[in-house]
């Protein structure tokens, strides 16, 4: 997401135009509302969990406290989210005007 979110900032400081870019910048930034959330983020990249807090699982833990389900349903709803920014990249990717 955060890369995504790099790229078209890059686009746009370069002018470089990127069909229906604004859509695919909305759908970046929704997915950075719901993901990347600095408190998470900065226990899964610097494993700097506080001492005493969690009960078994620090990681397990955190993620249903911030996403407020259990991590089965994170796992599904975070798959169909990669799938769905899969296929619109795709789209980028692969232009009818390029097929052979």
């Amino acid at each position: 997401v955060l890369s995504v979110k790099e790229i078209l900032s890059y686009c746009e400081s370069n002018s470089i135009i990127i069909p229906a870019s604004c859509v695919l910048s909305r759908s970046v930034e929704t997915l950075e509302d719901k993901y990347v959330k600095n408190r998470l983020r900065k226990y899964c990249m610097h494993y700097d969990f506080p001492e005493n807090e969690w009960n078994e699982e620090p990681f397990k833990e955190e993620f249903e406290s911030c996403f407020g389900i259990n991590l089965k349903a994170i796992f599904r709803e975070l798959t169909n989210d990669i799938d769905a920014l899969g296929d619109e990249l795709q789209t980028f990717l692969i232009r009818r005007e390029f097929a052979f």
